[in-house]
C-alpha cells in the first residue's frame, strides 16, 4: 500500500527548479507539501492567514 501511496505521490509532484530569489506560497488546505533534499541556505518563513476566495479567481493547474 505505501507502494501505492508513494507513486500516487511521486504522479503528482509538480517541480520547479529553484533560483536565487524565488519565493514559494502553498496553500496547506489544498496541497499536500513536502521537501526534497537540497544544499546550501534557504530562509524559511511562515505565514498564517484565513482563507479569501477572490471574485472569478480560479486555481491553477499544472502543466503534465
Amino acid at each position: 500500500m505505501i507502494d501505492t501511496i508513494n507513486a500516487a505521490y511521486t504522479a503528482a509532484t509538480w517541480r520547479e527548479p529553484w533560483r536565487t530569489g524565488d519565493v514559494l506560497v502553498v496553500d496547506n488546505l489544498r496541497m499536500a507539501h513536502s521537501r526534497e533534499a537540497y544544499a546550501g541556505e534557504r530562509d524559511a518563513v511562515a505565514l498564517f492567514g484565513d482563507p479569501t476566495r477572490l471574485p472569478g479567481h480560479t486555481r491553477p493547474v499544472p502543466a503534465g
